[in-house]
């Protein structure tokens, strides 16, 4: 090959090069136009160990940092000492976003694992508690990287508020969002998942990059949290990787937000801290009616979800003036060869009731209603006993219900 011709390919090389198509650098306002907010609904209610899909109620701090090409060794055979300036030509854009995800009613509610478009970006040991705390994920090479045709990755701090009422506004949240004096409200009481920009934490945000023709997109999250809070402080809440289902009951009961607002005063608390331990215990045997882990969405009636839990248990609660609402387990601890038959010979006193009379009973209901298959004509309903009036010699004794 002659000097000429390597000159004209190289030529050739470098006008490639520097007429290839240039990627468009995306704004906020563009970015928001082509992705739609998340679905805004009451935070859920989760106990033991669960997967979710948290929603984004905020997304902000966005902004883009231009990426320019990495060269090839190849580069140097064709464009000589000067392959260094293919190195300033802009062939992508890297963009940050700072994001908020809604996790759970709190408190203390731990984040185990982290999915992004089911890919696993972040992971502790189970039992890791870091509510309160926050973490890193470092996975910026996750869908290619910002090289073309890469796609991004993701590179985040983020905090994972514990859902007190106490809890102070997130110092990032507060930096991007309150103008002094004024401060941004807090969401007491719920658990946040606080995702930084860059401004927040350097080279935080990272999400997505695109060359040519790319406009960058949410992902989807996935996060398994786990909740095991100790309120009756007992020492018998963890179930392995569950809640004790009494501790479910009593959030439910107790809780202003989704529960039925019991105050705890009105509780016996001894016996229910009695039933949490008789669980862990019956775990600890292998049993598992105790273990809860679950999301029940806080538009459901706090009552279905008592009843429910204490079927799945065998529990009672007892309404006592005295005591309080006292908790009680249904279990078998007798043999029936132990049970004592009541007869006369052995039954000294009966309190509280009187023998009656066959006098003192009814043979005769009617109900009346009105019967919407007939125009709501008045309609009664009636019952009648035969075998009563006949033992009152036909005597009829009416009552209407």
């Amino acid at each position: 090959m002659s000097f000429i011709q390597a000159a004209l390919i190289a030529g050739q090389l470098w006008l490639g090069e520097v007429t290839r198509p240039r990627p468009h650098k995306v704004t906020f306002e563009e970015f928001k136009g082509s992705n739609e907010p998340s679905e805004i609904r009451p935070p859920a209610y989760i106990g033991g160990t669960v997967e979710v899909t948290p929603q984004r109620i905020w997304y902000g701090d966005f902004s883009a940092r231009a990426v320019e090409r990495d060269s090839h060794w190849t580069d140097y055979l064709w464009a000589g000492a000067l392959a260094f300036l293919l190195d300033t030509i802009t062939v992508a854009y890297r963009y940050y976003i700072g994001e908020t995800f809604i996790l759970c009613w709190g408190p203390d509610a731990h984040v185990e694992l982290i999915k992004v478009n089911e890919r696993p970006v972040f992971r502790v040991t189970p039992g890791t508690d870091n509510a309160g705390g926050g973490g890193l994920i470092d996975d910026p090479q996750a869908w290619g990287g910002d090289q073309p045709p890469g796609e991004g990755g993701e590179y985040a701090h983020f905090d994972v508020t514990r859902g007190n009422y106490t809890d102070h506004t997130n110092s990032y949240l507060e930096s991007l969002l309150s103008t002094a004096p004024n401060k941004t409200p807090s969401l007491q009481g719920i658990s946040l998942l606080v995702k930084y920009g860059r401004t927040g934490f350097t080279e935080s945000g990272y999400f997505a990059a695109g060359g040519v023709g790319v406009n960058p997109r949410f992902k989807e999250w996935k996060v398994t949290l786990r909740r095991q809070p100790d309120n009756l402080a007992t020492g018998f809440h963890q179930l392995g990787r569950h809640m004790n289902a009494v501790e479910v009951i009593y959030e439910w009961s107790t809780s202003f937000e989704y529960g039925a607002a019991c105050p705890v005063e009105e509780l016996n608390l001894d016996s229910w801290r009695e039933c949490a331990e008789t669980l862990y215990n019956e775990y600890q045997d292998g049993a598992s009616a105790g273990a809860w882990s679950g999301k029940i969405e806080t538009s459901t009636h706090p009552q279905e979800v008592v009843q429910n839990v204490l079927q799945q248990i065998d529990g009672i609660l007892d309404p006592s003036p005295s005591l309080g609402l006292t908790m009680r387990l249904i279990r078998r601890d007798y043999s029936f060869g132990s049970l004592r038959t009541l007869n006369l010979d052995n039954v000294t006193s009966v309190e509280r009731f009187t023998p009656g009379t066959y006098e003192d009973t009814v043979n005769k209901v009617i109900v009346p209603y009105h019967d919407i298959e007939n125009n709501s004509a008045l309609r009664p309903g009636l019952y009648i006993d035969p075998a009563n009036q006949q033992i009152q010699s036909g005597r009829i004794v009416p009552q209407t219900n």
